[in-house]
């Protein structure tokens, strides 16, 4: 978990962050933006070779139900928490459980991250 090498390339990092722009989109279709959400996560190689589904159920729930621990989370977690939540659970349980508040303040953390060229 903690070995940089295992760690998104900054082109993916990149291309999920930039995603929490359209989240506010006045005509937003919710499962239409999870699904590009979880494909560009899946097209990067966002983590998804990765396992650390033990990780979430004990750590990334806190994560789910407190989003504010996203202020200031490192980069590993909060790449983690996203990789994750798309191999764990699909778009429609997703969509049900309206984790959103958590995917937003991911996505907003990591913008941190975020390096244009």
């Amino acid at each position: 978990m903690y070995n940089i090498s295992l760690l998104p390339t900054q082109h993916a990092v990149n291309s999920v962050a930039s995603l929490y722009d359209t989240f506010y989109e006045e005509q937003l279709d919710l499962k239409k933006w999870l699904l590009l959400l979880k494909l560009t996560i899946v097209e990067s190689g966002f983590l998804i070779k990765q396992d650390y589904g033990k990780w979430f159920n004990l750590h990334g729930i806190d994560y789910l139900y407190i989003p504010k621990l996203f202020d200031h989370a490192p980069l590993n977690c909060i790449c983690i928490f996203l990789s994750e939540l798309f191999k764990l659970h699909e778009i429609e349980y997703i969509l049900n459980k309206r984790p959103l508040l958590a995917i937003e303040s991911a996505l907003k953390r990591l913008i941190a991250f975020k390096v244009d060229k």
